[in-house]
């Protein structure tokens, strides 16, 4: 009980205004997180448009139908990334262009993981996601754990497949 408390303790002074340096995501320039955001609530539309007349990705139909589907919503993505990288340097420093640089090589992951999934279905195989890790932590919530210390909850990967 003793180390539950002392756990517990410990991520409400991590995730609280007390350490002086902050969480290791989180920018020095926030003026970032605001366009971005739009960016990336603009690209959720646009996966919304792809997925709008299917419930869930089993409804689709044969993996090669499924992998039409994952193709398009995740070219959606790359533009997504590509305009966030074109953002970064109109408002940002060097060093949170930095950070957001090591974000957006972790998107790139995530892209690859899905191109990935793409391939096998359209090979007609019967594939799960899978999703790269970094140091045992899945690609998805490194990325998602940026997006939400910086405020920028639509930039968190999608729950599409």
């Amino acid at each position: 009980m003793l180390g539950f408390l002392g756990l517990a303790g410990f991520w409400i002074w991590a995730f609280s205004p007390l350490p002086e340096r902050g969480h290791p995501d989180n920018l020095d320039i926030p003026e970032f997180s605001e366009p971005a955001e739009q960016l990336c609530l603009d690209a959720r539309a646009g996966l919304d448009d792809v997925w709008k007349n299917v419930k869930t990705p089993d409804e689709v139909g044969p993996p090669e139908q499924l992998a039409i589907q994952i193709g398009a919503a995740t070219e959606i993505l790359v533009l997504m990334v590509t305009e966030l990288r074109n953002l970064s340097p109109l408002v940002l420093d060097q060093e949170d262009r930095r950070i957001v640089n090591l974000w957006l090589n972790d998107w790139e992951v995530y892209l690859a993981d899905r191109r990935r999934l793409e391939a096998k279905l359209l090979q007609g195989e019967e594939a799960g996601f899978t999703y790269t890790a970094r140091d045992g932590v899945r690609i998805a919530d490194i990325v998602d754990r940026f997006a939400e210390v910086n405020s920028m909850a639509n930039c968190a990967t999608p729950t599409d497949i």
